[in-house]
């Protein structure tokens, strides 16, 4: 997954084992950082743009990485919930949809939202294959 920073003329890139943090100011690509992920199997990348940290989800749980500090640190409520495949954090209440893969799929029939208070709320739509889930940003602006 791939998100861009765009005050910083930077990208940022998940895959694997590793986030890259990659300069695009010049006209073409450069790696300029490549960052050990606390876990493996990354499966999707977002942006908080009220913080400028990234949520990134893993194979094992949600983790979240400060670029300041370079300091992975788990993401509260969904830190340990393994194969969360796709999440989309609402850029003005700070709501979390969320995707992951059950009964042995990589793909759901469900949609999660999980309030900044912590109430999760369960939408379900049988026989849908879904595994990409965003917030519609601009109508968040």
């Amino acid at each position: 997954e791939v998100v861009g920073d765009r005050e910083a003329g930077l990208l940022w890139a998940s895959g694997g084992e590793e986030l890259l943090r990659l300069d695009c100011g010049a006209g073409e690509l450069r790696v300029m950082e490549r960052i050990a992920l606390p876990d493996d199997n990354a499966h999707d990348l977002a942006v908080e743009r009220r913080t400028g940290k990234l949520i990134l989800s893993t194979k094992r749980g949600v983790w979240v990485f400060d670029p300041s500090s370079g300091v992975f640190q788990p993401f509260g409520p969904l830190a340990r919930v393994p194969k969360v495949k796709a999440l989309s954090v609402h850029q003005r209440d700070g709501r979390v949809a969320f995707i992951k893969g059950e009964a042995g799929n990589w793909w759901s029939d469900t949609v999660y939202i999980l309030s900044a208070e912590g109430a999760l709320s369960v939408y379900v739509r049988p026989k849908a294959r879904l595994y990409k889930v965003r917030w519609d940003q601009a109508q968040q602006r």
